[in-house]
């Protein structure tokens, strides 16, 4: 689906946005159970890179890396700190990251992106799919319109006030899925971003699946640890 202006899709409206307040409750409920409740899902070590959304560090996505550590899977964090953004020299970076990690293991990386993070992981991937297994994202708004999602006042904050140019050119070309299998992690419930701009166009290679709770809390989710252990368990080295 092309970038669309006129799509309709607009930002979560404000009863949403309060409800992202019981991701603290989701977070307290994932640290309490653990890997309570999973299905039989053992990893092999293969490497999985886990990118933070928008302001936000390794942190935001601990309790999904060390869980997936726990199946057996090589999970790490980005390593990159705060996420302000992409530049070139942090493109860079990532595909060193990428490279490396495909060469120790000797098997194809899975990247999992939450939020902006979705979005810079399709982009690793487009650009390095020799080094790509999978593509996984977690409401991560890439698709019909880069306005419909309430992080763009914080977009404005960091730039001192000055206006978001919304690049509808690169945006539409950024919509395509990359040359990997890709899943996208979606809930309804999401306060941040519209859930349709977080879905992938239908193809042979793509997933979109329903998940439940908040925007907030999706790092931390026992469905998306689910969803990623058993999609990346069936990786296997080159």
């Amino acid at each position: 689906m092309p970038a669309d202006p006129d799509s309709g899709v607009r930002a979560p409206g404000w009863r949403l946005l309060l409800g992202e307040s019981r991701m603290l409750t989701e977070r307290l409920k994932a640290w309490r159970t653990g890997n309570d409740g999973m299905a039989d899902v053992e990893g092999q070590g293969q490497p999985i890179l886990i990118v933070p959304g928008f302001g936000a560090t390794d942190r935001s996505t601990a309790i999904l890396t060390r869980r997936l550590q726990a199946c057996g899977f090589a999970a790490s964090g980005w390593g990159e700190g705060l996420n302000r953004g992409m530049s070139a020299t942090l493109r860079k970076r990532l595909a060193e990251k990428v490279e490396a990690l495909h060469a120790e293991t000797g098997t194809k990386v899975t990247l999992v992106g939450w939020s902006l993070g979705g979005v810079f992981v399709r982009e690793m991937a487009r650009h390095l799919p020799e080094h790509v297994a999978r593509v996984i994202t977690l409401g991560a708004p890439f698709n019909i319109t880069p306005a419909a999602n309430n992080m763009l006042p914080l977009f404005r904050l960091v730039n001192l006030g000055r206006p978001v140019n919304l690049d509808w050119e690169g945006f539409g070309r950024r919509a395509v899925a990359p040359p990997v299998p890709c899943t996208a992690l979606y809930s309804k419930s999401d306060g941040i971003v519209a859930w349709q701009t977080a879905c992938e166009d239908a193809g042979e290679h793509t997933e979109n699946i329903e998940i439940h709770g908040s925007h907030f809390g999706m790092p931390a989710s026992p469905q998306v640890l689910q969803i990623i252990a058993e999609r990346v368990a069936a990786v296997r080295p080159d």
